[in-house]
């Protein structure tokens, strides 16, 4: 038989195994949501809370392993250094936070949307060429389709020019957003504003070169 000190013992041993284990899984639980939240942040844009460019590309590497057509968008906000210099920083911030509002709204079942820096944003998704053209399009009318009210500024007229490219055998990630960005550029100049890369002979193997940064913000016709 045991005694009543023994028994106390006993219980108070169990109570204690109990508090250490159930501390041990809140440390546990703790633990795996600081690693979920780390993972979030690591791969998402603090401003829009977007994908970021790793992010992005990752879901792109996802989506080309699946052995899929694929697209990309690469889009480019048009003369959005001229609302920096004339309104402000914070206002181009909230003019970003717009754009990735107004591109959450239109976004469909499969695509990924990222803010890589600045005034670029990009996209992916499965489907062919003409998918994306519908997809980047559609970012073009989300955004264009009202003037950005900002607290103290006249309304704003934001334009976007999109670029879209799609894969093939024998390009990897970094160069379908290559094609994208050159494509894109093309855009500026373009009165639809989405431009779409055809491919080339050789487009595989060739990298194509952006335009140089200075010729970015000049006027571009309407």
């Amino acid at each position: 038989m045991f005694t009543r000190t023994t028994l106390v013992t006993i219980g108070v041993g169990v109570a204690a195994a109990t508090i250490a284990s159930l501390a041990r899984q809140r440390q546990i639980t703790d633990l795996r949501a600081q690693l979920c939240r780390a993972r979030h942040a690591a791969a998402h844009d603090p401003l829009t809370g977007l994908l970021n460019r790793e992010g992005l590309l990752a879901q792109l590497q996802q989506l080309l392993a699946a052995d899929r057509p694929v697209w990309v968008w690469l889009a480019d906000l048009d003369q959005f250094k001229q609302v920096n210099d004339t309104h402000g920083h914070d206002a181009g911030d909230q003019v970003i936070i717009e754009v990735a509002r107004r591109m959450r709204t239109i976004t469909r079942h499969g695509w990924q949307i990222g803010h890589l820096h600045g005034d670029e944003f990009a996209g992916c998704g499965p489907g062919d060429l003409d998918t994306g053209i519908s997809a980047a399009i559609a970012i073009r009318n989300a955004i264009g389709q009202r003037p950005f009210q900002l607290p103290g500024c006249p309304p704003l007229e934001i334009k976007v020019s999109i670029g879209v490219a799609a894969y093939r055998v024998g390009l990897t990630a970094p160069l379908l957003f290559k094609h994208a960005d050159l494509a894109m550029y093309q855009a500026k100049d373009d009165t639809t504003k989405v431009v779409a890369h055809r491919p080339s002979g050789n487009d595989i193997d060739h990298i194509p070169v952006r335009p140089a940064v200075r010729d970015r913000d000049r006027p571009r016709h309407r």
